[in-house]
């Protein structure tokens, strides 16, 4: 599968749909389309990274990206800040708990783009992502296990 490469010869070219195309990485052909408004590269789950000869596209207003980067993005940003001194999360009240798991919901909405008011477990669960409670038990606990068998290799 992939893209034929007559397509970047219509240099007149305002939207591309390559959505559905198996498409391991964009050809770097596509700084050829200087005029190219629009970019759909939706269902793609092979493809790793965006070129940065997309950066070289003047008029480029829309990119469509697939969910598996969009997560990518999302989880580095968002999840970097919510594990941050994750063990002064334990034991907070569950009032300043939910705070912190609305954000990640509102997150996960917007990266699947979900509707508003859809149930946000099954969501979460497409994402491999856990709820922040989960989330502070198992680095918490993950931290204790290093450090038991840091301790274990140190004795024997």
């Amino acid at each position: 599968m992939g893209c034929p490469r007559e397509i970047f010869a219509l240099t007149s070219l305002q939207r591309l749909n390559l959505s559905f195309q198996g498409l391991r990485r964009l050809p770097p052909l596509i700084q050829q389309l200087e005029m190219l408004e629009e970019l759909i590269i939706l269902n793609n789950p092979l493809l790793e990274s965006l070129p940065g000869e997309l950066a070289l596209l003047p008029n480029l207003k829309g990119l469509f990206i697939i969910i598996k980067i969009a997560s990518t993005i999302a989880t580095s940003i968002v999840h970097s800040k919510l594990d941050y001194c994750n063990s002064l999360y334990y034991n907070l009240p569950n009032s300043q708990l939910s705070r912190l798991q609305h954000i990640q919901n509102s997150l996960a909405h917007a990266v699947v783009k979900a509707p508003k008011f859809s149930h946000i477990t099954p969501t979460l669960k497409s994402l491999h992502w856990l709820k922040v409670n989960v989330r502070i038990e198992f680095s918490l606990s993950h931290t204790r296990l290093s450090l038991l068998l840091n301790l274990h290799i140190s004795i024997t």
